[in-house]
């Protein structure tokens, strides 16, 4: 009877003492996996507002690059193979006395060949564009009409974050 009493005791120590490692080993784990999940949703945070801090400063690049173009009147570049005319300047060419061309590039013509050579470079892309453009190239896509919206109801910046072809508004 004794032996029997002492097993039973056993049994329920041991019985005991696996609910507790088990309930101890759950509360880790349960620990470790919201310190992950954390980890996790602060760096996503991290890494999407690093994005849009390296997205404005590209933004303010150009405005300046602009500025700095618009304050010189705008940068000649020699005509050669591929350098067009601005079209929507007033005699933009000036010859040399040695023969050669220069046409002007004004802020608008340099920041959209600027963008070209950032796009074909995969950095980043943009282009300009106003809700009544000059040009029939800028006419504004979808995203640019509903920032030019966002901008009418006071907003001072907007901008989508595109992830795995989906877009998400901020």
């Amino acid at each position: 009877m004794q032996q029997t009493e002492d097993a039973q005791t056993q049994k329920r120590r041991r019985t005991v003492w696996i609910r507790f490692t088990l309930s101890i080993t759950i509360v880790i784990a349960l620990f470790i996996l919201i310190v992950f999940a954390g980890l996790f949703v602060r760096n996503t945070d991290l890494i999407e507002n690093q994005l849009l801090i390296r997205a404005r400063a590209h933004f303010y690049s150009i405005v300046v690059t602009r500025a700095w173009s618009a304050v010189h009147g705008g940068v000649y570049v020699e005509k050669k193979e591929g350098v067009t005319s601005n079209p929507w300047l007033d005699n933009p060419d000036v010859p040399t006395k040695d023969g050669r061309i220069f046409t002007l590039r004004n802020p608008a013509i340099m920041t959209r060949e600027i963008s070209k050579l950032a796009a074909d470079s995969s950095l980043v892309t943009f282009r300009i564009t106003s809700k009544n453009p000059l040009n029939p190239n800028n006419v504004p896509d979808e995203f640019e009409t509903m920032a030019f919206a966002a901008f009418d109801r006071g907003d001072r910046e907007f901008y989508l974050q595109a992830e795995d072809n989906h877009t998400f508004t901020y």
